[in-house]
C-alpha cells in the first residue's frame, strides 16, 4: 500500500463498491424484492442469476437497506391501492352479474351441472363480495336429497336370495 496525501493508505485494488451493477437492475431487484418474492434477498438474487451471475443476497440486502425500500414499498402501495382497489371492485361487479345468471340457472332448472354444490357456493360467495349478501338464516338451497333406504342383507348363504336383494335395491334407488 502507498501512502496517500490525505495521510490514509491507499489499497492496492480499488473498490468497485456501486459500479458493478447499473440503475435498472437495482430497480428490478426492488420491484423483484418488493413485489414478487416477498422481501427475500436471497429469492430475488437467485431469480436474477440468468442475466446477473455473480448478483448475491448480501448485495440485494445492501441495496434494500442504502435505498430504503421498506419505506419505497410502503409509498408505493399507498400510490397504487386506488388503482388496485378499483380493479378489485370492477371484477367483483362483473363476477357478481356472472354469479347471479348462474344461480338464477341454477334455480330455473336450466344448467344440468346444477349439481355441483361447490360452483354455488362459489357463486354465493362472489355475490356476497360483491354486497348481495346471502342470510344466514335461509337455510340450504335446497333440501338434501333422502337417503336411500338401506335393507338388512341377512347373513344368508343362499347367493341366489342375496343377489336378488341386491338387485331389488339397486332398482328402488333408481325409482
Amino acid at each position: 500500500m502507498d501512502d496517500h496525501p490525505s495521510g490514509n493508505p491507499t489499497p492496492l485494488f480499488p473498490s468497485h463498491t456501486g459500479t458493478r451493477y447499473d440503475a435498472s437492475t437495482r430497480d428490478l431487484a426492488y420491484q423483484l424484492w418488493a413485489f414478487t418474492h416477498g422481501r427475500n434477498a436471497s429469492s430475488v438474487a437467485l431469480a436474477m442469476q440468468r442475466e446477473h451471475p455473480n448478483l448475491d443476497e448480501r448485495t440485494v440486502q445492501r441495496w434494500a437497506k442504502d435505498g430504503a425500500w421498506a419505506g419505497r414499498v410502503r409509498a408505493d402501495v399507498r400510490a397504487l391501492a386506488p388503482a388496485i382497489h378499483e380493479a378489485i371492485v370492477v371484477d367483483l361487479i362483473a363476477g357478481a352479474q356472472e354469479a347471479a345468471a348462474y344461480v338464477r340457472a341454477v334455480v330455473r332448472g336450466d344448467d344440468p351441472s346444477a349439481v355441483h354444490q361447490t360452483r354455488v357456493t362459489a357463486a354465493l360467495g362472489l355475490l356476497d363480495r360483491a354486497g348481495f349478501a346471502v342470510r344466514k338464516d335461509a337455510g340450504p338451497l335446497a333440501p338434501a336429497p333422502p337417503a336411500p333406504a338401506v335393507e338388512a342383507i341377512p347373513e344368508s348363504t343362499d347367493t341366489a336370495d342375496i343377489v336378488r336383494r341386491m338387485e331389488r335395491l339397486i332398482q328402488d334407488s333408481r325409482t
